[in-house]
């Protein structure tokens, strides 16, 4: 289910990325296509691309700068609205609350993570109740675990 990024460049890896992006993503939530498992609707955006398939060069930069296409989102890239949808075995859902957040109720955002690969899927919140895709990468589970101290797991497969 990977899509295979082995021998591309930079430039090779942003053009298969946008194009994968738009057509198994963005495309279907277009169509009205993209839900949760729970069946609330999912809008997946054009300009989340930036945020969704970039990281820090320098690791040290990681939640400072994105300034490179990471090859391991584009290869995850078929893997996010499966996974959303509970289709996948092996995954689950958490409602994370941003505790530290100015904003009053806090926004609740909500983290799929797929165990087997360790990829997490973040949907925050719309104003309507529906969602909207932000962003998935495979972290270490040292940082999986930190987002969910003190969270709710809402659904598992």
């Amino acid at each position: 289910m990977k899509v295979d990024v082995s021998g591309k460049n930079e430039a090779e890896l942003i053009q298969l990325g946008l194009h994968l992006y738009d057509e198994e993503c963005v495309a279907a939530s277009v169509e009205g296509k993209t839900f949760t498992h729970d069946g609330i609707k999912i809008y997946i955006y054009p300009r989340q691309f930036d945020h969704a398939f970039y990281d820090a060069r320098i690791p040290s930069e990681r939640g400072i700068r994105k300034d490179c296409i990471d090859s391991g989102r584009i290869e995850r890239v078929r893997w996010i609205i499966p996974i959303v949808a509970g289709q996948v075995e092996n995954t689950e859902c958490w409602e994370i609350t941003d505790r530290h957040a100015y904003k009053k109720p806090p926004p609740v955002q909500r983290l799929y993570v797929y165990k087997s690969d360790l990829y997490l899927i973040w949907l925050r919140t719309r104003k309507d109740g529906a969602f909207y895709f932000s962003s998935a990468y495979s972290p270490g589970w040292k940082y999986f675990q930190e987002q969910i101290v003190r969270q709710r797991k809402i659904w598992a497969r």
